[in-house]
């Protein structure tokens, strides 16, 4: 039996079912914030991911820090994982996050790598 049980219309072609459990789902709903501009969901300004925001700028180890501090918000907010490593590394016109996260149910790692660019659906 599962411990988390969700619904998604966000799933690959060849699959036809909408529900999610456990690990899948809890990575889904933090790809879902991740992938969202902060501030675009109605009456939620801070919902999202402020990377957006700095995609195009020349990237200040400050803006780093910014990016690194709203992932970190972001994963500490969702109590079924834990954040075990997180790095930022902009190159031009492209933003990589590497996060290292553990699922506490289950207590299993695992690694997503985010390239943030102007193709939005590349993760």
């Amino acid at each position: 039996m599962s411990n988390y049980r969700g619904f998604s219309t966000v799933s690959s072609s060849s699959q036809k079912k909408f529900v999610l459990t456990d690990n899948d789902l809890i990575k889904q709903d933090l790809l879902n914030v991740l992938k969202a501009r902060r501030g675009s969901r109605v009456m939620q300004p801070n919902y999202g991911c402020i990377v957006w925001e700095k995609l195009f700028e020349t990237i200040s180890p400050s803006d780093v820090q910014d990016i690194s501090n709203n992932i970190t918000t972001i994963i500490k907010n969702d109590p079924r994982v834990n954040l075990v490593s997180l790095d930022v590394s902009p190159i031009q016109y492209s933003i990589t996050v590497t996060l290292l996260l553990r699922y506490v149910a289950t207590n299993q790692l695992e690694q997503l790598v985010l390239t943030y660019n102007e193709n939005m659906d590349n993760f």
